[in-house]
Protein backbone atom coordinates (compact mmCIF):
# COMPACT_ATOMS: atom_id res chain seq x y z
CA UNK A 1 0.00 0.00 0.00
CA UNK A 2 1.03 3.49 -0.86
CA UNK A 3 2.61 5.35 2.38
CA UNK A 4 3.74 9.01 3.17
CA UNK A 5 7.16 9.27 5.20
CA UNK A 6 7.50 12.78 7.42
CA UNK A 7 11.02 14.01 7.42
CA UNK A 8 13.51 17.19 8.00
CA UNK A 9 15.44 18.39 5.15
CA UNK A 10 17.08 21.77 6.28
CA UNK A 11 19.01 22.43 2.81
CA UNK A 12 15.49 21.72 1.32
CA UNK A 13 13.87 24.07 3.52
CA UNK A 14 16.47 27.03 2.60
CA UNK A 15 16.05 26.41 -1.17
CA UNK A 16 11.89 26.70 -0.80
CA UNK A 17 12.07 30.22 1.47
CA UNK A 18 15.07 31.48 -1.33
CA UNK A 19 12.55 30.16 -4.01
CA UNK A 20 9.36 31.94 -2.46
CA UNK A 21 11.30 35.28 -2.66
CA UNK A 22 12.45 34.79 -6.22
CA UNK A 23 9.65 32.85 -7.88
CA UNK A 24 7.36 36.31 -7.37
CA UNK A 25 3.52 35.77 -8.42
CA UNK A 26 2.04 32.37 -8.69
CA UNK A 27 -1.30 32.36 -9.58
CA UNK A 28 -1.84 35.39 -8.69
CA UNK A 29 0.05 34.94 -5.12
CA UNK A 30 2.98 36.32 -4.08
CA UNK A 31 5.20 33.81 -1.57
CA UNK A 32 7.48 36.38 -0.94
CA UNK A 33 5.33 38.28 1.47
CA UNK A 34 5.65 35.18 4.02
CA UNK A 35 9.15 35.55 4.49
CA UNK A 36 10.85 37.64 7.24
CA UNK A 37 12.24 40.96 5.56
CA UNK A 38 15.76 39.85 7.05
CA UNK A 39 16.01 36.91 4.94
CA UNK A 40 14.35 38.88 1.94
CA UNK A 41 17.91 41.40 2.37
CA UNK A 42 20.23 38.21 2.51
CA UNK A 43 18.53 36.68 -1.05
CA UNK A 44 18.45 39.61 -2.85
CA UNK A 45 21.71 40.88 -1.71
CA UNK A 46 23.27 37.44 -2.89
CA UNK A 47 23.28 34.83 -5.28
CA UNK A 48 20.61 31.89 -5.09
CA UNK A 49 23.61 29.60 -4.26
CA UNK A 50 25.28 32.07 -1.26
CA UNK A 51 21.82 32.57 -0.16
CA UNK A 52 20.97 29.22 0.56
CA UNK A 53 23.81 28.64 2.82
CA UNK A 54 23.11 31.23 4.62
CA UNK A 55 20.14 30.54 5.00
CA UNK A 56 20.69 26.54 5.72
CA UNK A 57 22.99 27.82 8.54
CA UNK A 58 19.74 29.89 10.03
CA UNK A 59 17.58 26.93 9.71
CA UNK A 60 19.94 24.65 11.10
CA UNK A 61 19.60 26.82 14.49
CA UNK A 62 15.82 26.98 14.30
CA UNK A 63 15.66 23.11 14.09
CA UNK A 64 18.22 22.54 16.80
CA UNK A 65 16.61 24.58 19.16
CA UNK A 66 12.89 23.50 18.28
CA UNK A 67 13.77 19.86 17.92
CA UNK A 68 11.28 18.88 20.24
CA UNK A 69 8.43 20.42 18.53
CA UNK A 70 9.23 19.56 15.48
CA UNK A 71 8.92 15.64 16.21
CA UNK A 72 5.97 16.70 17.76
CA UNK A 73 5.20 17.68 14.77
CA UNK A 74 6.27 14.52 12.05
CA UNK A 75 4.08 12.12 14.72
CA UNK A 76 0.89 14.36 14.65
CA UNK A 77 1.48 14.72 10.90
CA UNK A 78 1.88 11.20 10.07
CA UNK A 79 -0.86 10.06 12.67
CA UNK A 80 -3.43 12.65 11.05
CA UNK A 81 -2.87 11.14 7.84
CA UNK A 82 -2.79 7.46 9.14
CA UNK A 83 -6.62 8.25 9.66
CA UNK A 84 -7.57 8.64 5.82
CA UNK A 85 -4.39 7.75 3.40
CA UNK A 86 -5.75 4.29 2.84
CA UNK A 87 -8.92 5.29 2.10
CA UNK A 88 -7.39 8.26 0.03
CA UNK A 89 -5.23 6.32 -2.20
CA UNK A 90 -8.39 3.77 -2.96
CA UNK A 91 -10.05 6.68 -3.96
CA UNK A 92 -7.54 7.92 -5.64
CA UNK A 93 -7.22 5.09 -8.20
CA UNK A 94 -11.10 5.05 -8.82
CA UNK A 95 -11.43 8.39 -9.39
CA UNK A 96 -8.27 9.15 -11.93
CA UNK A 97 -8.88 5.54 -13.06
CA UNK A 98 -5.36 4.93 -13.05
CA UNK A 99 -3.17 2.62 -9.73
CA UNK A 100 -1.37 5.16 -7.39
CA UNK A 101 1.83 6.64 -9.22
CA UNK A 102 4.19 5.58 -6.27
CA UNK A 103 4.32 3.26 -3.16
CA UNK A 104 5.97 5.95 -1.37
CA UNK A 105 5.63 9.87 -1.03
CA UNK A 106 8.35 11.61 1.04
CA UNK A 107 6.97 15.01 2.57
CA UNK A 108 9.87 17.63 3.63
CA UNK A 109 9.14 19.88 6.46
CA UNK A 110 9.62 23.35 5.73
CA UNK A 111 8.88 26.88 7.99
CA UNK A 112 7.44 28.60 5.01
CA UNK A 113 3.85 28.43 3.44
CA UNK A 114 5.43 27.03 -0.11
CA UNK A 115 4.59 24.26 -0.55
CA UNK A 116 6.14 22.43 -4.09
CA UNK A 117 6.74 19.26 -5.54
CA UNK A 118 8.80 17.04 -7.46
CA UNK A 119 6.72 14.64 -9.64
CA UNK A 120 10.18 12.90 -10.52
CA UNK A 121 11.36 11.85 -7.24
CA UNK A 122 7.68 11.44 -5.30
CA UNK A 123 8.96 14.45 -2.91
CA UNK A 124 6.95 17.38 -1.59
CA UNK A 125 6.70 19.65 1.53
CA UNK A 126 4.43 20.35 4.25
CA UNK A 127 4.65 23.42 6.21
CA UNK A 128 5.32 23.13 9.37
CA UNK A 129 3.37 25.55 11.57
CA UNK A 130 -0.02 24.64 10.21
CA UNK A 131 -2.71 21.76 11.65
CA UNK A 132 -2.17 18.35 11.26
CA UNK A 133 -5.48 18.70 9.29
CA UNK A 134 -4.78 21.63 7.23
CA UNK A 135 -1.42 19.51 6.33
CA UNK A 136 -3.60 16.61 5.61
CA UNK A 137 -5.00 18.55 2.47
CA UNK A 138 -1.82 19.66 1.54
CA UNK A 139 -0.71 16.07 1.12
CA UNK A 140 -3.40 15.30 -0.53
CA UNK A 141 -3.44 18.18 -3.59
CA UNK A 142 0.47 17.57 -3.72
CA UNK A 143 -0.38 13.69 -4.44
CA UNK A 144 -3.45 14.55 -6.81
CA UNK A 145 -0.45 16.65 -8.97
CA UNK A 146 1.53 13.75 -8.94
CA UNK A 147 -0.92 10.93 -9.90
CA UNK A 148 -2.39 12.89 -13.33
CA UNK A 149 0.68 14.04 -14.49
CA UNK A 150 2.68 10.38 -14.19
CA UNK A 151 -1.02 8.28 -15.09
CA UNK A 152 -1.86 10.97 -18.03
CA UNK A 153 1.71 11.81 -19.65
CA UNK A 154 0.41 11.68 -23.10
CA UNK A 155 -2.20 14.08 -22.59
CA UNK A 156 0.45 16.46 -20.89
CA UNK A 157 3.77 18.14 -21.91
CA UNK A 158 7.38 16.54 -21.64
CA UNK A 159 7.87 19.74 -19.44
CA UNK A 160 4.35 20.30 -17.77
CA UNK A 161 5.76 23.05 -15.25
CA UNK A 162 7.40 25.19 -18.14
CA UNK A 163 3.91 25.41 -20.62
CA UNK A 164 1.33 28.02 -18.53
CA UNK A 165 -1.86 26.11 -19.58
CA UNK A 166 -0.84 22.77 -18.36
CA UNK A 167 -0.03 24.05 -14.79
CA UNK A 168 -3.04 26.00 -14.64
CA UNK A 169 -4.56 22.92 -15.87
CA UNK A 170 -2.65 20.50 -12.80
CA UNK A 171 -3.21 23.50 -9.98
CA UNK A 172 -6.98 23.58 -11.04
CA UNK A 173 -8.06 19.90 -10.85
CA UNK A 174 -7.31 19.70 -7.71
CA UNK A 175 -11.29 21.29 -6.94
CA UNK A 176 -11.90 17.34 -7.23
CA UNK A 177 -10.45 17.31 -3.84
CA UNK A 178 -13.57 19.30 -2.44
CA UNK A 179 -15.96 17.16 -4.73
CA UNK A 180 -14.96 13.80 -4.25
CA UNK A 181 -13.11 13.84 -0.91
CA UNK A 182 -14.73 16.32 1.01
CA UNK A 183 -15.58 13.26 4.13
CA UNK A 184 -12.01 12.67 3.87
CA UNK A 185 -9.85 16.35 4.38
CA UNK A 186 -11.83 18.43 6.77
CA UNK A 187 -9.96 21.40 5.02
CA UNK A 188 -11.21 22.62 1.71
CA UNK A 189 -8.77 22.71 -1.45
CA UNK A 190 -8.73 26.53 -1.90
CA UNK A 191 -6.46 26.56 -5.28
CA UNK A 192 -4.95 30.00 -6.55
CA UNK A 193 -6.73 33.51 -6.82
CA UNK A 194 -6.22 33.24 -10.83
CA UNK A 195 -7.59 29.70 -11.13
CA UNK A 196 -11.38 30.46 -8.98
CA UNK A 197 -13.68 30.50 -12.44
CA UNK A 198 -11.12 28.13 -14.39
CA UNK A 199 -12.11 25.74 -11.60
CA UNK A 200 -16.16 26.24 -11.23
CA UNK A 201 -16.06 25.17 -14.77
CA UNK A 202 -14.13 21.83 -14.83
CA UNK A 203 -16.70 21.42 -11.66
CA UNK A 204 -19.46 21.87 -14.22
CA UNK A 205 -17.72 19.98 -16.86
CA UNK A 206 -17.01 17.35 -14.36
CA UNK A 207 -20.32 16.64 -12.91
CA UNK A 208 -21.92 15.94 -16.66
CA UNK A 209 -19.79 12.99 -16.67
CA UNK A 210 -17.33 11.84 -13.89
CA UNK A 211 -15.32 9.75 -15.74
CA UNK A 212 -11.82 10.93 -16.21
CA UNK A 213 -10.39 9.85 -18.86
CA UNK A 214 -13.02 11.33 -21.02
CA UNK A 215 -13.14 14.64 -18.46
CA UNK A 216 -9.39 14.90 -19.00
CA UNK A 217 -8.68 16.06 -22.39
CA UNK A 218 -11.45 18.42 -22.20
CA UNK A 219 -10.49 19.72 -19.26
CA UNK A 220 -7.38 20.40 -21.03
CA UNK A 221 -9.14 22.46 -23.53
CA UNK A 222 -11.24 24.77 -21.75
CA UNK A 223 -7.52 25.70 -19.74
CA UNK A 224 -6.30 26.74 -22.66
CA UNK A 225 -9.29 28.96 -24.22
CA UNK A 226 -9.98 29.96 -20.53
CA UNK A 227 -6.13 30.89 -19.64
CA UNK A 228 -5.01 32.55 -22.75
Amino acid sequence: MARVVFETNIKEDALNIVDSVLCGKWGGYDFSKNVSPALVGIIKSNSKKKAVQIISKDRQRFYEKNARYVGLALRQFGEAWDLVGADFFKRLENITMRQVCSNKFTAHITTTPRCPYDYKTFLFMVYLFKSPLMVNSTIAHEIFHMQIIHSYKKLLPAKIHEVPWAWDLIESLTFLLNEEFSDLLVVPDNGYPAHQKLRARLLKEWRKDKNFERFLPKAAEITKKMMK
